[in-house]
């Protein structure tokens, strides 16, 4: 296999990885000025938006125009200058994903007060918005399904967060996350199928390894891992698994035991020749990019 396809399977395969998908769909309707969403109500067709895209308009307010939105589904407010959302926005009864990354920073209780009343929310992406910390009433999301929060200095979940019971996606890349303190708070999500912890300056499995065993996609890229352990084998149910560009010095054989594993993303360049070989032979149902 060449280069290049290598490169562009470990392309896709990042891509894939990335649990909250910030841009929302190719049919939405992209603002550039205020003026051109007035121009949208005033012609009496706010009514008919379900997508729209406000990234990058530098708001440190947003316009009142935007609550004869009402049947909007997909909003994108990203990279703005926003510390709150207006209550207007309990009025978007049939919003299902919400993009809030690169803003000013949020009151995150007033805002998760706000969007309790969003019975069809499902996605909420609050990237790169300088957060420490998550208030309990998080869980007054009860559909959430998919939460971004990357880029941020959260260190802790708060207990609440096991409350949490629908959610399926979380990206926590670029946080320096107290790994062990998660693996306990993800333990009681049965329901969570993918975690993102790219660059969270993690330099070891949790001790509690069982509690990612509902886990199927994994990303620990970037991080500063030496050993991954003999309990990896109890990741039954991984099918992708991302611990690429981390200083790899030991992997237990047990590795090879996760029979659902599709594609490993790792580092073997520390690893003895007679070691790699053993794992290529033994997963053979692995795609293995190294």
């Amino acid at each position: 296999m060449s280069t290049i396809i290598l490169k562009i399977i470990i392309y896709l395969f990042a891509l894939n990885g990335i649990m909250i998908y910030s841009a929302i769909n190719s049919d939405s309707i992209k603002i550039n000025t205020i003026n051109e969403l007035v121009e949208i109500v005033n012609k009496g067709e706010a009514g008919q938006v379900t997508c729209l895209n406000m990234d990058a308009l530098f708001l440190e307010k947003l316009p009142q125009e935007l609550e004869k939105f009402e049947n909007i589904k997909v909003l994108s407010l990203n990279v703005n200058y926003l510390s709150e959302i207006p209550a207007f926005f309990s009025k978007y009864k049939h919003l299902t994903s919400l993009s809030l990354g690169s803003n000013k920073g949020f009151d995150l209780e007033k805002l998760f007060t706000i969007l309790s009343e969003l019975p069809q929310l499902e996605k909420l992406d609050l990237y790169a918005n300088n957060i420490e910390t998550i208030p309990a009433n998080i869980t007054k999301l009860h559909n959430l399904k998919y939460l971004g929060l990357a880029q941020n200095r959260i260190v802790y979940l708060p207990t609440a967060f096991e409350g949490l019971k629908t959610l399926i996606s979380l990206t926590l890349n670029n946080n320096p996350i107290d790994v062990d303190s998660l693996a306990v708070r993800l333990r009681f999500l049965s329901n969570l199928k993918q975690v993102d912890l790219y660059a969270c300056n993690i330099e070891q499995f949790p001790v509690c390894i069982e509690c990612f065993q509902h886990i199927e996609e994994l990303i620990l890229d970037g991080n500063e891992i030496e050993v991954i352990p003999e309990n990896i084998c109890l990741l039954k149910k991984l099918t992708r698994l991302n611990i690429q560009h981390n200083p790899l010095k030991q992997i237990s054989q047990k590795i090879t035991e996760l029979t659902n594993l599709k594609f490993l993303v790792i580092n073997l360049k520390y690893i003895s020749q007679a070691k790699k070989d053993y794992i290529i032979a033994n997963m053979p149902n692995c795609v293995i990019l190294y």
